[in-house]
């Protein structure tokens, strides 16, 4: 861990000669001030929070807590299996990795820097998201309620505490039952539940609950890959150090939450695909996005290689919802037509889930008509990157180990990101 720091420092030490960042740093230094600060206030504000419940069980703590111990005991890499089950962790576990290296690093001992991880991650979420929203707009205004909405904001299916209670797996619509003000009756992971045989999180929820589990640690990684993707768009040419960083950032989302790989390499790739639209013709922008894309792709598998070589996915290819009678049962390369397999979620469902981020676009789009600024085309875009997530499950899901709730694992990671790429742009939409 020492060389590692040592290493990097001399890397930094290197570009800040070489840049002359002295005077950069100078002129952005209140800035810093006021990002470490915000950085500050959230790790000790989510710190307190964690100090009225500092227990690690329930839920998927223990299997989190397991695998850092794992990796604090281990004398080599990939580390053992916590259950014995096999010689080592078959699990994208680099989230726990890093966590491991920041426990042995501060001398804490894991029970209490589990949660300290916890609370450093909701620090690093909010000012995340505080950094992404003030350079998209220079504002602190948007900066504040892009890291509100994105790292302890909800749902609006609370609407549902106005009203009487419900029991089972499909809940009635709101309208149906009796209004009354119901707080106490009221169960908040209801929220994320909402959708029969699905799941729907977002991150105040995770926070909450507490499990230190791959899409809690990607948090960080994604606002990093989100942010570098804005200062990408913003270049005349894509240069190959912003590609290998994109790689690079993929392949630590792989190896954290590995449908995260996949989903940010979709959203780099239309990303990309707009910034060339703007600044050539159709044809160059199709070909340069593809080259693009193919070079993201070659460093994913380059940085993440030591992984794969003893992970095995327990994924058993795409499925497809609602399959034509002709293809029921059949395996079309990575594509099945599983029969019964036809649930999809219902409008007004979806509706309470993400309406208030829809209210906030298509408020955006009629204000701003005729008037949009490059600026303006990023965030709309990836409003459409949003959207596009969240449709994907409606169509595909990845068929994995649940045979009931097939499509939960799909919804779950697919909507996740949706709900934080809304977050991040309802800020400036809305200011």
């Amino acid at each position: 861990i020492f060389f590692a720091i040592f290493l990097l420092a001399v890397i930094n030490w290197v570009i800040f000669q070489k840049y002359k960042l002295l005077n950069t740093i100078r002129q952005t230094l209140q800035l810093f001030v006021v990002e470490e600060v915000i950085f500050l206030i959230a790790l000790m504000f989510w710190s307190l929070i964690k100090g009225f419940d500092p227990s690690i069980h329930s839920l998927e703590k223990f299997m989190d807590f397991g695998i850092i111990n794992s990796i604090l005991r281990a004398d080599f890499m990939p580390p053992k299996d916590i259950w014995m089950a096999k010689e080592s962790i078959n699990y994208y576990y680099f989230g726990h990795f890093y966590a491991a290296v920041l426990t042995k690093f501060s001398g804490i001992n894991p029970a209490v820097s589990y949660n300290l991880l916890l609370a450093s991650l909701f620090g690093l979420c909010f000012a995340a998201a505080f950094s992404i929203g003030f350079n998209l707009k220079r504002s602190f205004a948007v900066g504040f309620l892009s890291a509100f909405l994105t790292t302890l904001a909800g749902n609006l299916q609370t609407i549902y505490a106005f009203f009487q209670s419900y029991s089972g797996d499909k809940p009635p619509a709101f309208w149906t039952l009796k209004p009354m003000l119901n707080f106490l009756e009221y169960w908040y992971p209801n929220a994320t539940r909402f959708i029969p045989f699905t799941i729907h999180e977002f991150p105040i929820y995770s926070f909450v609950v507490s499990d230190l589990h791959g899409h809690v640690f990607s948090l960080p990684v994604v606002l990093l890959a989100i942010a570098v993707l804005i200062q990408t768009y913003h270049q005349t040419r894509v240069n190959l150090l912003n590609l290998i960083l994109l790689g690079f950032i993929l392949a630590m989302l792989l190896m954290t939450n590995i449908l995260d790989g996949p989903i940010y390499l979709l959203v780099m790739a239309i990303i990309l695909l707009f910034h060339g639209l703007s600044n050539f013709s159709r044809k160059r922008a199709f070909i340069e996005t593809g080259e693009n894309i193919l070079i993201i792709t070659f460093f994913i598998f380059i940085f993440s290689l030591p992984f794969w070589l003893t992970f095995k996915p327990f994924t058993f290819g795409i499925g497809i919802l609602c399959s034509p009678q002709f293809l029921l049962n059949l395996k079309v390369g990575p594509f099945l037509f599983e029969n019964n397999h036809c649930d999809r979620s219902p409008f007004w469902m979806l509706s309470l889930i993400y309406g208030f981020f829809y209210v906030v676009l298509f408020g955006f789009i009629i204000t701003k008509f005729k008037k949009f600024s490059r600026e303006d085309f990023l965030v709309l875009t990836f409003g459409l990157v949003a959207t596009i997530l969240i449709l994907i499950p409606e169509q595909f899901y990845v068929k994995d180990i649940y045979p009931t709730h097939y499509r939960a694992n799909t919804v779950f990671k697919f909507g996740y990101q949706a709900f934080i790429i809304f977050s991040l742009i309802s800020g400036y939409m809305i200011v």
